[in-house]
């Protein structure tokens, strides 16, 4: 018995018709009438009820259907799965991230490069695809194998993924260092009150932005203005040049922005959070070493 016979015989079954199953197959009647006469006599039963008017199955007709579906679809992940190790083999690694909130952390960035840095030099023809998905997006990407892993601002709703949250970090406040409130060991959120914040965009991570906004409020003000920049480099830079002030993550005084302090502020619960996602049932070496590289450097 070969798949082509449970495939012949599932046409048949589905259709109730040989004309439209060989249709559906792209051949003739003829010969699907003569490999489902062979199946029957490899079986040893008769698996179809046929008469001029129609045709129905047995009960041990339906009784095989049922494990022909089963062995047709356990025989379609084994493809998958031999092209999936293909894959493996073309050295790939496909990495989707919002990434803008990943460069707001500065050890999430240097956590990341570390790890590329380890994985190529172990194996100079890796290639990695990185791809700067919308939160939104992430984890269906991921889901529908479109991307190996992703980096996600809190744990992902698709059960079929796995997830290790790599950090949780507070926010401080950037100001430029002849800013009245650099002189100050922690900052009030009232300070801000006549400030421009710079802050990452808002589609990144909505809940997050609006607790940012709304703890604004319990303080009793709305900052001057809320700018939303790319990247934690543009808003160093704005805050740099004396255009406002920024919240970015506690990590990133290890960064030492010349012209920049950073300081703590009192009362403020916001925190930036960062997970990695992937798909449950990977078996993909490159992956499992990314994954094992970044959940030890956390």
């Amino acid at each position: 018995m070969e798949l082509r016979h449970l495939r012949y015989f599932v046409a048949v079954a589905d259709e109730l018709n040989f004309r439209r199953a060989a249709e559906k197959l792209f051949m003739e009647q003829p010969p699907l009438s003569r490999q489902i006469r062979q199946l029957e006599e490899e079986v040893g039963l008769p698996l179809f009820e046929r008469n001029r008017r129609r045709v129905t199955l047995t009960l041990a007709g339906q009784a095989f259907l049922k494990e022909a579906r089963a062995t047709l679809s356990q025989a379609e992940k084994s493809i998958q799965a031999a092209r999936a190790a293909g894959q493996w083999k073309e050295k790939k690694i496909g990495v989707s991230s919002c990434a803008c909130l990943c460069k707001y952390s500065y050890a999430f960035d240097v956590a990341f490069a570390q790890a590329m840095r380890t994985l190529r030099d172990r194996d100079a023809d890796l290639r990695v695809m990185l791809m700067e998905t919308p939160y939104s997006d992430q984890e269906r990407m991921v889901a529908e194998g479109k991307a190996d892993v992703a980096f996600l601002p809190a744990p992902p709703v698709n059960t079929s993924l796995i997830s290790h949250e790599l950090l949780r970090e507070a926010f401080v406040l950037a100001l430029p260092q002849e800013h009245l409130a650099a002189k100050q060991p922690v900052i009030t959120l009232e300070m801000l009150g006549q400030e421009n914040l710079f802050l990452f965009p808002e589609q990144v991570f909505p809940s997050l932005h609006a607790d940012i906004l709304t703890a604004c409020g319990r303080a009793g003000f709305q900052p001057r203005s809320v700018q939303a920049k790319e990247s934690l480099a543009q808003v160093m830079w704005l805050v740099g040049a004396g255009l406002g002030v920024g919240l970015v993550g506690a990590s990133c005084a290890e960064a030492q922005s010349p012209g920049i302090v950073l300081r703590p502020i009192q009362n403020f619960t916001p925190r930036l959070e960062l997970s990695m996602a992937w798909k449950d049932g990977q078996d993909n070496p490159i992956l499992a070493e990314f994954l094992r590289l970044m959940r030890g450097m956390f």
